[in-house]
């Protein structure tokens, strides 16, 4: 589902001492690859650690994703596991319910997420939970999710950079 494209950078101001997104997802706080925590694993697959976030704007809408392999801004890893959150548009402060892929409809106000891997194979999509989008600015988009995968759960926080 993820498509791949571009390159983008984000100032370090806001980040914490060691170098990490501080906890409470300032926007101004985007690393270079932006940054993101991923708690749990689906079907045995655990994205750990995460070394960059992104939010990607493609033909069908909008992708934020969490992956454990470095890259380009907007590209996945070719290996390893991701977890893309899926918006019909840019996302904008507030907590929107994640659906199914199956169920997930553009236009509409819900989002999606699917845990991918090896490129943009998927794994497991979500049934249920949540995403919350803390702050939004001209290049940096944070906020924080609980996913459920059937009987597993996927939580977590993110400062995801926006690819141009």
């Amino acid at each position: 589902m993820l498509v791949a494209l571009g390159a983008a950078a984000c100032n370090g101001a806001g980040a914490g001492a060691d170098g990490g997104a501080e906890s409470d997802a300032d926007p101004g706080g985007c690393l270079p690859d932006g940054s993101g925590v991923v708690n749990g694993s689906v079907l045995g697959a655990a994205i750990a650690p995460v070394v960059r976030a992104f939010q990607l704007t493609t033909a069908q809408g909008v992708v934020i994703a969490l992956d454990e392999q470095p890259g380009d801004c907007g590209t996945v890893g070719s290996t390893g596991e991701h977890l893309a959150l899926l918006f019909c548009a840019a996302p904008t402060p507030g907590i929107r319910a994640l659906v199914g892929e199956q169920t997930f409809t553009c236009p509409g106000s819900d989002a999606a997420a699917l845990v991918e891997q090896n490129g943009a194979t998927d794994l497991a999509e979500a049934t249920g939970g949540t995403v919350t989008i803390s702050a939004v600015s001209d290049d940096c988009v944070s906020g924080s999710f609980s996913a459920s995968f059937a009987d597993e759960i996927l939580a977590g926080s993110f400062d995801a950079v926006i690819c141009p």
